[in-house]
């Protein structure tokens, strides 16, 4: 059986069988004394309205809602989803350096870009994406890259300059597929992100089972790309572990860590590590934990790489009953990790133990959140 249908069926038949999440417990503190300007921003992704949801973070990692903020364009889902509409990771993203949190607007071919100050939003552009169906984004200093998944999908290119997006001129590069308009949600393609020099551009594709890595030149454009067909795997969300090497989630549930060379190359570093779960897609860091979410087994396991980049499996269910498990982020120095709940319109909300392990501390509801996708903190 190819890998391709394997991941499809384990997909559509978990999907299928997930309950809702549970109601909203009681958050554990009312201490508002987080850390400055500590936020969690949660995307709704209404396919009538975008808006983004503002957590106030308290100092036991307990949220707080504050407010709801339009995004001035709609929300997407790709054709076949179920948990997670937009099949991505990083659709929303905080960055620290120009205080400014982007988010896309699949629905509408659009991105949004806010002004952060503490708990307060302020929008100031929702501009074209330069494809159809946004649903990732990068940033590495001024440089700002969005991942286009619907029609032959491709990745176009902003400069942030005074608090604001500026297309790149003629800078939009096809990753030449032939999707449809919303995408198919297994076959488009999945995250966009820099890696830590800056040098390259990475685009992973799901079951067109590519990995696509762009050379960036100094003006922030790209140049020749290198595509590569990694072997048995379904690349979905990537990060980088403290030794600078790719931590690649494939959904046919691993962990596959890799080398990424100067010329493009993506070389693995040892055998993919198996957690025994069903739909593996998403991953955050805290400290030297990474955890990846499983939204077909309504979990999330968590390995341990160490600072040589050696990946071990902790535990495959360090969290259980996580209903459509998506994205994912950290915060509070790695103390916290917050976890969409795709099909419950709410964030579980944990603390995270020297070893690796988590406690749920709160699930929090998220307003209009039914198609929630994209999580962000500061």
């Amino acid at each position: 059986m190819q890998r391709s249908h394997y991941v499809r069926g384990v997909l559509l038949a978990a999907a299928a069988s997930l309950p809702l999440a549970s109601a909203v417990v009681a958050h554990a503190s009312t201490d508002s004394a987080g850390d400055p300007g500590s936020s969690v921003f949660v995307q709704t992704n209404g396919p009538t309205g975008n808006a983004i949801a503002v957590y106030d973070r308290h100092a036991d990692g307990t949220l707080t809602w504050e407010a709801t903020h339009a995004t001035g364009g709609n929300g997407g889902r790709a054709a076949g989803s179920n948990s997670d509409p937009l099949a991505s990771q990083g659709s929303l993203v905080y960055d620290a350096h120009s205080s400014l949190l982007l988010a896309v607007n699949a629905g509408s071919n659009s991105i949004s870009v806010f002004g952060v100050h503490g708990e307060s939003l302020d929008l100031r552009q929702t501009l074209p994406s330069g494809g159809a169906f946004p649903v990732s984004l990068a940033v590495h200093g001024d440089a700002v890259y969005v991942l286009n998944a619907g029609s032959a999908a491709n990745v176009s290119g902003f400069r942030i300059a005074d608090g604001r997006l500026h297309p790149l001129r003629d800078d939009i590069r096809t990753l030449g597929l032939n999707e449809t308009n919303p995408p198919q949600f297994l076959a488009s393609p999945a995250q966009v992100g820099f890696t830590p020099t800056g040098r390259q551009l990475i685009v992973t594709g799901k079951t067109n089972n590519f990995i696509d890595v762009f050379a960036v030149r100094g003006d922030d454009r790209l140049a020749g790309s290198l595509v590569q067909t990694p072997d048995g795997s379904v690349p979905f969300a990537f990060t980088f572990s403290p030794s600078n090497q790719l931590e690649l989630v494939n959904a046919a549930g691993n962990l596959a860590q890799s080398d990424v060379h100067h010329d493009g190359a993506v070389t693995p570093d040892g055998a993919p590590v198996a957690n025994g779960q069903a739909a593996s897609c998403w991953i955050a860091t805290a400290r030297d934990f990474a955890y990846v979410a499983n939204t077909g087994s309504n979990d999330v396991s968590v390995y341990h790489v160490s600072d040589s980049g050696t990946v071990t499996l902790v535990n495959a269910t360090a969290a259980s009953g996580v209903s459509g498990a998506i994205d994912e982020t950290t915060a509070g120095g790695g103390r916290f990790l917050y976890v969409q709940v795709g099909l419950g319109s709410s964030v579980n909300a944990y603390a995270v133990h020297r070893d690796g392990s988590l406690t749920l501390i709160q699930t929090a509801a998220v307003p209009d959140g039914s198609s929630q996708e994209g999580i962000a903190s500061t």
